[in-house]
């Protein structure tokens, strides 16, 4: 709605490996700072990261990590924009989710599906319904992430090390727009 920010920040001083990141929103202009999520206020533990919005603002998604710096394991999250009613939208079965990371959630446009990098069983981009169904692997390559949604959800761009490639979702083709391997981000 362009009248609220989402923010990580860990707010204290910073201890490698020990601190912890919270999700707090605050007004366009930097007013009404609110926490929002942290595992100190909530049933969740873990490092929170890569908040997104969907469309209608009255819902955020975000990543989870485990304090588990050796294995960490990483899934995406949705709640409510006043913090409640958190839910985990990604999760493998526990003896499988050693160094699981489904990451950098992004919501469509209609909020109807979320994409998100993944290093599953095979890696890539994969997309699922917003009510945690229909999960899919749209571009199975190991180095693809960085996924967005074109604005009106019909296509997805990703980075691969090849370059920038673009996928069109009503008919499954994909192909490289850009041949270069430095690109870091991009915005659509």
């Amino acid at each position: 709605n362009g009248k609220e920010i989402a923010f990580i920040t860990n707010r204290g001083p910073y201890e490698p490996f020990l601190n912890t990141f919270a999700l707090y929103v605050m007004g366009a202009d930097g007013s009404n700072q609110k926490l929002l999520i942290s595992d100190e206020n909530q049933e969740i533990s873990g490092n929170i990261s890569n908040p997104a919005w969907f469309s209608e603002s009255e819902k955020i998604v975000f990543n989870l990590a485990n304090h588990d710096f050796r294995n960490p394991d990483i899934f995406i999250y949705i709640a409510n924009k006043d913090g409640t009613n958190i839910w985990q939208l990604t999760y493998l079965p526990h003896e499988e989710a050693r160094n699981q990371m489904d990451f950098r959630p992004q919501v469509s446009p209609d909020g109807w599906r979320i994409l998100f990098e993944s290093n599953r069983n095979p890696p890539g981009i994969y997309m699922i319904s917003s009510d945690g169904t229909n999960m899919l692997g749209l571009a199975i390559e190991e180095d693809a992430s960085f996924p967005k949604w074109s604005t009106d959800g019909t296509i997805i761009a990703f980075l691969t090390s090849a370059g920038l490639k673009i996928m069109n979702l009503v008919d499954n083709s994909s192909f490289l727009i850009l041949t270069q391997t430095h690109i870091f981000n991009y915005v659509w």
